[in-house]
């Protein structure tokens, strides 16, 4: 109930749904309400209110795990929800990193990743083999990080929405090319990528404040779609990027 609680996703019980989700940065709790049965869980996680959350299966055993990447330590710290267990990596050497984490390899397991805007390098730490991949993509240091399964291979691909000219740049992970959409019209259209219309394939989509439209660009057709949904232009959408939607939590409190 707190204006500044951080809306968060994923699949918390592992019952194929996912589950309604806050984290509040004033007590450090997450709360989630369980679709399989309606109950409340209440985790405290994440010591620190400037805490980033990045909640994803990281130990692929298909319910997603509560998780924090620290700015100010660098370190990220994951509740396993398979043994209870609590992982620490000290991955992304700048507090500026923005913590990206997907599944690039494949391997059923969320990567630890982070995207560094200063020199345009994603750096990856691979589950599947423990390997550090770094990838220059985004020449632009503004650039939003929007990593998905574009291209339907079972990979996240490395992606970016560049604000000043509405591009959306993706790097397939199936053929190594680039993808160049335009698309979101306005610069202050927030990126909302997700699988919309079921076709394995993440849908290039934005949310514009100022009229409260998405529009989705649908893969399985090319055709885009138009919805008109949350009645406030301060209404924060669950498929904006992490920091978009702390700026705006943050906001909704002043």
């Amino acid at each position: 109930k707190s204006a500044n609680d951080i809306p968060v996703s994923g699949d918390f019980d592992g019952d194929g749904i996912a589950d309604v989700a806050v984290r509040r940065p004033s007590n450090q709790y997450w709360y989630i309400k369980n679709s399989s049965d309606g109950e409340i869980q209440r985790v405290n996680f994440g010591k620190q209110a400037e805490d980033i959350p990045v909640p994803a299966d990281y130990d692929g055993d298909g319910i997603t795990d509560i998780a924090v990447r620290r700015p100010s330590n660098q370190y990220w710290y994951i509740l396993n929800s398979s043994d209870g267990e609590l992982q620490r990596f000290n991955f992304g050497k700048q507090a500026g990193d923005i913590p990206v984490p997907a599944d690039y390899d494949g391997d059923g397991k969320a990567d630890i990743a982070v995207r560094r805007p200063s020199n345009h390098t994603w750096y990856i730490l691979r589950s599947s083999d423990g390997e550090i991949e770094r990838i220059v993509f985004g020449r632009d240091e503004a650039d939003i990080p929007v990593p998905a399964d574009y291209d339907g291979d079972g990979k996240a691909d490395v992606a970016v929405r560049r604000a000043s000219n509405q591009y959306f740049y993706i790097l397939n992970s199936s053929d190594g090319e680039t993808q160049r959409i335009n698309f979101g019209k306005q610069s202050e259209d927030i990126p909302i990528v997700a699988d919309y219309d079921g076709d394995g394939k993440a849908d290039v989509a934005v949310r514009r404040p100022s009229t409260q439209y998405q529009y989705i660009l649908r893969s399985s057709d090319g055709v885009t779609e138009r919805v008109w949904f949350g009645k406030d232009a301060a209404d924060i959408p669950l498929a904006g990027p992490v920091l978009t939607r702390m700026s705006m939590a943050a906001a909704a409190s002043d």
